[in-house]
């Protein structure tokens, strides 16, 4: 242990006593009921200001044969939350002296798992993004022992560390918004991105209409008029007499908000005042259309601390951790003039 690093000194950084610090480093959290929330923060912090020194690295090294590396595991490069994301985690995971490497699967998970053998000894840990934390790749890390974290995916089947977006608080949102705005008729649109907040519109149908069963719900996927390629105008146009008879339409993915706005002005069709528009997803330049779009924010900073969080605690314990983590992230409601008053 550093002699320079004194636990006071991490109690001050994280506003908590010494006492609870103490006991977070000597492994003796769980016996008096500190949150495993908690644990992460000091553990992590303790981590930032050297307290550990080198020994947790060079131990992980040892078995492990890693290089301080993270493997974000993503489905495909397409979705804006990549962008979003990755520098934040780069710079949080860079603060305990590792990097971050992206590893997009892009539907070749018949090659990831060839690779994986001579992968898991590169990293340290892995961060399993949205449909990339699937049966069979948390199968591979769980076999191998391999600290992971699933990052906007909560797969029911496992017990896994997880942090994403707070599912029930989206729909209690939207569903107020809905309210708010006496919008009866409401058109949801699947989203493109394989790692959005909401990826089953069918599950946001069903919810939307327990909270109110005078909705009149149309839900359009995706596939029939996308498949692999790139979003289009004309895929919106010959949707058009459908999404006309519609008060509202809620987009899954931000992807989609653009080129729908484009075939609404082929028609002269107003946004909000013929259609009202929001997206589940959010995207930099919403606040640059007119109108402007009311969207779902995600706190991706939160999400970025929380999964670097989980995750280094998991190295630590080499992928052994007793307590699994569920951290789920309040999103918020941005209302602008495409679904506001106006």
């Amino acid at each position: 242990m550093s002699n320079k690093v004194k636990i006071k000194d991490i109690a001050e950084k994280c506003g908590l006593s010494n006492t609870l610090v103490s006991l977070v480093l000597n492994n003796k959290a769980s016996r008096y009921g500190i949150k495993t929330e908690t644990q992460d923060k000091v553990l992590f912090v303790a981590k930032q200001m050297g307290y550990f020194g080198d020994a947790v690295t060079i131990s992980v090294k040892k078995q492990k044969g890693t290089k301080n590396i993270i493997g974000l595991v993503i489905p495909d490069m397409k979705n804006s939350f990549l962008y979003r994301i990755s520098p934040l985690l780069q710079s949080s995971f860079a603060s305990i002296g590792m990097t971050l490497s992206i590893i997009p699967l892009n539907n070749r998970e018949q090659e990831f798992d060839l690779l994986f053998d001579s992968i898991k000894k590169i990293y340290s840990g892995f961060i399993l993004c949205g449909k990339s934390a699937n049966d069979n790749n948390i199968r591979k890390l769980r076999n191998s022992n391999s600290p992971f974290v699933a990052l906007e995916n909560k797969p029911l089947k496992h017990r896994i560390n997880a942090v994403s977006t707070d599912f029930e608080e989206t729909v209690r949102l939207i569903s107020d918004h809905i309210s708010m705005m006496s919008y009866k008729r409401i058109t949801l649109i699947s989203p493109l991105s394989t790692v959005g907040i909401i990826d089953d519109m069918n599950v946001l149908e069903d919810e939307l209409i327990k909270s109110d069963d005078q909705l009149k719900i149309n839900n359009l996927t995706s596939e029939p008029y996308v498949s692999d390629k790139p979003l289009e105008t004309n895929s919106f146009i010959e949707l058009l007499p459908i999404l006309q008879s519609t008060d509202l339409i809620i987009t899954g993915d931000s992807s989609q908000v653009g080129e729908l706005l484009k075939a609404f002005r082929t028609k002269n069709i107003r946004v909000p005042y013929d259609i009202a528009v929001m997206s589940v997803d959010d995207a930099p330049y919403f606040d640059l259309t007119e109108p402007q779009i009311t969207h779902l924010g995600r706190d991706y900073k939160t999400m970025a601390t929380k999964t670097s969080q989980v995750l280094w605690t998991e190295i630590k314990n080499e992928g052994k951790s007793k307590y699994k983590r569920t951290v789920t992230i309040k999103p918020e409601m941005v209302i602008r003039k495409s679904s506001g008053k106006f």
